[in-house]
C-alpha cells in the first residue's frame, strides 16, 4: 500500500496538468489582448489611454474598492450595482472588513459612455481602489493581436500584456 501512495499522487498531478501538445501552438482568442495596467494609473486614466488608441474595453477583471461609508450603504451600493448591465452579476461582492466596505467587481463592455458611469459609481460611493488586480480585455482587429502585445508592453502604463490564450486539460 505504501509503494502505491507515490504512484498515485503522480498520476492526480499528471491527470490535472494543463499541456499544449508540442506540435501545435497555443490558441488564443483572436480580436482580444489582456493588459494589465500598473496600479498607480488612475482608472480614468486607463480609460483614457485605450479610448485615445481607439481600443475598445470589452472588460475589467478584479477591480477592489474600499468605501469608508457606514456598512448600512450595502444595500445602495447593490441596488445600484443591479440596475447597471455591465457589472457582471456573478462578480458583484461587497462585504465589510475592517470597519470599511470591501467591493469586488468584473465590467464588462466598457463603452465611453458606461466608463463615465462606472467613475461617476466610484465617486458617488466614495470607493478607492486597493491591491494590484486590474486586468483589462482589449478588442483588438484580428491578425493584429500580438502586434498590439508589443505595443502595449511598450507603454509606460503597462505592467504586462499577453494574449488571451485558450488553455485546455488533457483528459
Amino acid at each position: 500500500m505504501k509503494r502505491m501512495i507515490p504512484q498515485v499522487g503522480i498520476f492526480l498531478l499528471l491527470i490535472g496538468c494543463s499541456e499544449t501538445l508540442p506540435d501545435q501552438e497555443e490558441k488564443y482568442e483572436a480580436g482580444k489582448v489582456l493588459v494589465h495596467i500598473r496600479q498607480e494609473v488612475a482608472l480614468e486614466d486607463a480609460f483614457s489611454f485605450f479610448n485615445q488608441r481607439e481600443l475598445q474595453v470589452s472588460s475589467i477583471k478584479s477591480l477592489t474598492y474600499r468605501s469608508q461609508l457606514p456598512a448600512d450603504s450595502i444595500d445602495a451600493i447593490l441596488n445600484a450595482f443591479s440596475s447597471r448591465s455591465y457589472i457582471y452579476e456573478e462578480t458583484r461582492r461587497v462585504r465589510i472588513k475592517d470597519n470599511s466596505l470591501r467591493i469586488m467587481v468584473t465590467l464588462n463592455s466598457m463603452t465611453v459612455d458606461l466608463q463615465s458611469d462606472w467613475i461617476g459609481l466610484m465617486k458617488r460611493f466614495q470607493f478607492t481602489e486597493y491591491g494590484d488586480t486590474r486586468f483589462f480585455g482589449i478588442k483588438v482587429t484580428e491578425g493584429e493581436e500580438k502586434s498590439w502585445v508589443k505595443t502595449l508592453s511598450s507603454q509606460g502604463e503597462v505592467k504586462s500584456s499577453s494574449l488571451n490564450y485558450i488553455r485546455s486539460t488533457l483528459k
